[in-house]
């Protein structure tokens, strides 16, 4: 795949990561997980003192960040890799991973 079209398709990831966030925000099973892990979270929170709250609240913050940029490489890898399938990309050999 070219540079250009690879281009194109990292300009789109934060509208396809918009879209994902959304569809995360309707699921049943997700909202229940959420909803659980407030509750151990306040539960926790009130049994810190302030030095420890301020401590997890950070490790929570930094996380979340590790996380949410997990999730934009691999799904920026997956958009590539499905882009180079469906263009017939010399690129895509799945024997040298990429």
């Amino acid at each position: 795949m070219d540079n250009t079209a690879r281009n194109r398709v990292l300009e789109q990831i934060p509208y396809f990561s918009e879209r994902m966030g959304r569809n995360y925000t309707q699921n049943a099973e997700y909202k229940e997980s959420v909803k659980k892990a407030d509750l151990i979270f306040e539960k926790l929170d009130n049994s810190l003192d302030d030095t420890q709250a301020e401590l997890l609240e950070q490790y929570f913050i930094a996380n979340n960040i590790t996380a949410a940029l997990t999730k934009k490489l691999i799904y920026q890898q997956g958009m590539m890799d499905l882009l180079d399938l469906l263009l017939g990309g010399k690129e895509f050999d799945i024997c040298n991973n990429h």
